[in-house]
């Protein structure tokens, strides 16, 4: 433990024969502060915030949900599939797997198909990346193998994208003036100094957020115009918009949130999953307008990752031919140019210094492939070459693009980077539904129905979709056996599935459950619960509490 005069000691005092705690200043000694002298000193640790635990606790969260999205999918999946492969699943899941500690059932050489006429060298020929298989599910109306249909489903429910524009449509998403109008309605009824933000022209607050060649500050201060910002609160929506780091003091108009554990925020910088928890602890309520300047901060984004294209699939692999043709064109400048660096370009890294093989991670000695010690990210790798291309002195056009590219930051552009995480799920629920219409015309399986009346494509789509409620969390409710009190869900023992969470879950029980959990009882009237703060009557009740300390000519 750590304070502002100190460190806390234990040692046992030698006087007494008693263990007890001592203070070490900078300016004073042990022997002068305790008074006698401590025999087996020890020094405990400063005590460390919650912020970790905190990120550790949202992402196994993360996992377990999608762990158990996948293993439905197995479960609709598996008798088709052990028709065509019974050993399909068992390949995946020990694909991580050295080949001598994989199970005798799957003593293979391959991962995912093991076929006498198809094996992964022929997977990995037809499609280069799972995007490419996504895009062919799309393109083809033709027969394709049900593990095919069954990998390009898997990718996107482990996908799925972020919920932040909840019951927009994909073509609404799309739109800058819909996701605008809702932002800016939203900040206008639930934001005290807010009510009457606007821009004075929509077209030029699209254009500077789509804008990817000017800095986070030329932005801020374009946006500040367009907005009219006098105010800090003003400025701090735009800034955060830009991408810039704000405070959240300033964007509520809280002091308060000056002591707070995370006290300013930034969408470029900071990774917004990992912090959501710890802003909703500090923010409460008020998360949903940081999640929702978030989504319009995202749509610009979205635009440049979408590049004009109908579905994800099509922009991404378009990113990896323009990937594939700047690695020729900057292979023939480096021969032509500077044939004594090609190794140290593409070779094998260099220490913890930044190349080619440390922007995609590996490289290759003797056609065996090596992780490298440390990868870097496009601005690394493009840092590097811009100082290698620097002293050579052509008219060469390819040279000139290539340095282009290198000025604005885009050489080299790879399919999986840290903005695949602000996709929203409705653009990849697009494409899925797409993916399932076209297979269940030659999956029969597909249209299979159950007693309820749900088909597997309905409950595919039903996982692709399904959120629990914050209300209604943990699940392990009254109706289990292992039930604790801090369940607060109302259910039947019926097994959940997101296509039956409304016929198994009584939400409105749940959400009254979960109001009352968290309401305290009066410290006045013994059983009875507190008012909220802001109810009608408790808010009368403050009015006249404030009226009668008035006095009018002496008289109350």
């Amino acid at each position: 433990m750590k304070k502002q005069f100190g460190e806390y000691y234990l040692g046992l005092d030698m006087g007494t024969g008693s263990l007890g705690w001592a203070v070490t200043d900078l300016n004073y000694n042990l022997e002068k502060l305790h008074g006698k002298a401590l025999w087996g000193i020890r020094l405990f640790d400063t005590a460390n915030t919650a912020a970790a635990c905190r990120i550790q606790r949202g992402a196994r969260r993360r996992l377990e949900r999608k762990s158990w999205r996948l293993k439905l999918l197995q479960e609709l999946f598996a008798e088709e599939i052990s028709r065509k492969d019974q050993g399909f699943y068992l390949r995946l899941k020990e694909s991580n797997f050295w080949l001598e500690d994989k199970s005798t059932a799957n003593s293979q050489k391959y991962s995912l198909f093991n076929d006498a006429n198809y094996s992964d060298k022929d997977y990995y020929m037809d499609y280069p990346t799972i995007y490419h298989l996504r895009k062919a599910l799309l393109e083809n109306k033709k027969v394709f193998d049900v593990r095919l249909v069954y990998l390009a489903i898997h990718n996107i429910l482990k996908y799925r994208g972020h919920f932040l524009f909840a019951g927009l449509k994909a073509d609404a998403i799309r739109d800058f003036k819909r996701v605008f109008a809702e932002v800016r309605q939203y900040l206008r009824d639930n934001v005290i100094g807010l009510e009457n933000w606007d821009c004075a022209s929509l077209e030029m607050v699209e254009n500077i957020l789509k804008d990817k060649n000017i800095s986070i500050t030329t932005k801020k201060n374009q946006l500040e115009v367009q907005f009219s910002a006098q105010s800090k609160q003003e400025k701090a929506v735009v800034g955060l918009l830009a991408g810039g780091t704000v405070k959240l003091c300033d964007l509520f108009e809280d002091e308060e949130l000056k002591e707070v554990e995370k006290p300013s925020l930034s969408f470029s910088k900071d990774n917004y999953d990992e912090i959501q928890q710890m802003l909703k602890e500090q923010l409460a309520d008020r998360i949903e307008a940081v999640e929702k300047l978030k989504a319009l901060y995202d749509w610009s984004l979205l635009v440049d990752i979408l590049k004009g294209k109908e579905y994800i699939s099509y922009a991404k692999v378009a990113v990896y031919a323009e990937h594939e043709q700047d690695l020729k064109d900057l292979k023939k400048i480096v021969k032509k140019y500077i044939p004594k660096e090609y190794k140290n370009i593409f070779g094998a890294q260099q220490g913890k210094a930044a190349n080619y093989s440390s922007y995609i991670g590996m490289y290759k000695i003797n056609h065996t492939k090596k992780s490298v010690q440390k990868k870097c990210n496009q601005k690394d790798i493009c840092k590097f070459l811009s100082t290698k291309l620097k002293d050579i002195r052509s008219d060469d056009a390819n040279l000139k693009i290539i340095r282009d590219k290198l000025a604005l930051g885009i050489f080299l552009p790879k399919q999986v980077d840290k903005n695949n995480g602000i996709i929203p799920m409705q653009i990849h629920l697009v494409e899925l539904e797409k993916i399932l219409e076209n297979a269940s015309a030659y999956l029969p399986f597909l249209n299979n129905v159950d007693e309820a009346g749900n088909t597997i494509k309905s409950k595919i789509i039903d996982i692709m979709k399904f959120r629990i409620p914050y209300y209604v969390v943990p699940l392990n409710g009254p109706a289990m056996s292992n039930a604790k009190k801090r369940c607060w869900v109302v259910r039947s023992s019926d097994k959940i599935y997101p296509w039956n969470f409304e016929k198994v879950v009584n939400l409105e029980a749940s959400a009254e459950n979960f109001i009352r959990n968290m309401t305290n009882k009066c410290t006045y009237l013994v059983g009875e619960d507190v008012l909220p703060k802001n109810s009608l009557l408790y808010t009368e009740f403050m009015v006249r509490n404030e009226i009668n300390n008035l006095k009018i000519d002496g008289m109350s």
